[in-house]
């Protein structure tokens, strides 16, 4: 599990985190992510500029473009799902889990975001 770490890490820094991250895990292990990501409305756009202030726009631009998804799936994770959002003082923090193959079955009536 890992919250509010990912928009620390430099786009290089964070692929190669979740690939170590994907290796260590079980075949049928997965990973609770919860961090900044894309903004559900204009207001919290504009509040999440003072976290970009504070740890810079290098480390959160894909955070806040709504990349984490695809970054799960470029570090080798099978499946994606995010399972929730909350919206904060300061941006709107999204809740993943991600999987490294494939989903237990009494889960799989979940929404998924599968890598094609």
């Amino acid at each position: 599990m890992t919250c509010l770490v990912l928009h620390h890490l430099d786009p290089v820094q964070k692929r190669r985190s979740l690939r170590e991250l994907r290796r260590v895990l079980k075949p049928s292990g997965s990973l609770h992510v919860a961090d900044w990501g894309k903004p559900s409305n204009r207001r919290m756009r504009l509040a999440f500029y003072i976290v970009q202030l504070l740890d810079g726009v290098k480390t959160t631009r894909e955070n806040v473009e709504g990349r984490l998804p695809q970054i799960f799936h470029e570090s080798g994770f099978a499946l994606v799902q995010e399972s929730d959002k909350v919206d904060t003082l300061f941006g709107t923090m999204r809740i993943y889990s991600v999987y490294r193959e494939k989903i237990p079955s009494s889960q799989n009536h979940l929404s998924l975001i599968q890598n094609n």
